[in-house]
């Protein structure tokens, strides 16, 4: 592992413990380190242009509501948790666009 991933994983490990403890600013800089990159993986899958934003705004509400739970250094980090969890709510609208039609 490089130096910077190290140093993301950590920063990232210092966000999780911060945001169990209820702390805004902590979850909004999580997000918005996140936000960019998780809606165009969003945006890849599902080519909607709408869709992305509120598959990524219903991912963090989850995690803000069970923050208190939220323990992705058992994952790898923030960044492997989100990716996992993210690609699953994307697979689930998918699925369900594919139903719609």
């Amino acid at each position: 592992m490089d130096t910077l991933n190290l140093v993301s994983n950590e920063l990232d490990s210092r966000l999780s413990e911060e945001i169990r403890a209820s702390n805004v600013a902590a979850f909004e800089k999580l997000f918005r380190k996140y936000h960019s990159s998780l809606c165009d993986f969003a945006y890849r899958i599902v080519k909607a242009h709408d869709t992305p934003e509120d598959i990524v705004q219903e991912m963090f509400t989850h995690i803000w509501i069970d923050r208190e739970n939220w323990f992705p250094q058992s994952y790898d980090g923030a960044c492997t948790f989100l990716s996992g969890a993210f690609g699953g709510f994307v697979l689930a609208e998918k699925k369900e666009q594919n139903l719609g039609h």
